[in-house]
């Protein structure tokens, strides 16, 4: 199916978020350049760059990233009160650094209705963000940790346990990192997962 769009061939790709980039190019050839209409959502995947691997593909995350990101927003502005929308919209902010806006959307009262705490990827885009935004991680850390702990490990059978562990290693560092801005120690339970006895 056509995305619902209109065609607009005048559309300024430099305003997208590289520099540097070079002409767009479409997954889909055949379809021309949109701009936003209400209703849009992601399902529509641009890339840009060359197809000979010259530089295309930082070029293409960065520029696929912040066009996301508009669609994330107009999300938000077509359903304000659907925590997903918040929450797509805080993860994508999150992918291009915008952790302002990534902070703002993830502690909406929607999505922590949502999500609560029993999400720990949630939690720890808060914790990068704090952490960013030069704020205290540790409440944020704990949060990751304890739903990361609190997960149903019934559920987690025969499921790869090395993501649940590399977001308890992510959330130690963060919280490490904190510690070391601040010339503290990082707290035993962060301490424990650094030096591999625990998570």
């Amino acid at each position: 199916a056509a995305p619902r769009a209109r065609v607009d061939s005048t559309i300024d790709w430099s305003t997208v978020g590289c520099s540097s980039m070079s002409t767009p190019t479409y997954v889909d050839r055949t379809c021309a350049p949109y701009v936003l209409a209400d209703g849009d959502d992601d399902d529509v995947f641009v890339r840009c760059g060359d197809d000979g691997g010259g530089g295309g593909a930082s070029q293409s995350v960065c520029a696929s990233a912040r066009v996301r990101l508009a669609l994330a927003r107009r999300r938000v502005e077509d359903a304000p009160d659907d925590p997903r929308a918040w929450y797509v919209f805080g993860a994508e902010a999150f992918a291009v650094g915008d952790f302002a806006s990534c902070e703002f959307a993830l502690t909406q009262a929607c999505v922590r209705d949502a999500y609560g705490e029993g999400e720990p990827r949630l939690w720890l885009r808060l914790s990068h963000c704090a952490l960013a935004l030069n704020g205290d991680v540790r409440e944020r850390v704990d949060s990751t940790l304890d739903a990361l702990d609190g997960l149903d490990k019934t559920a987690l059978e025969g499921v790869d346990m090395m993501p649940l562990r590399a977001m308890a290693l992510d959330a130690a560092l963060v919280e490490w990192e904190w510690a070391r801005r601040q010339n503290r120690e990082p707290r035993p339970r962060a301490k424990a997962i650094l030096d591999g006895d625990g998570g």
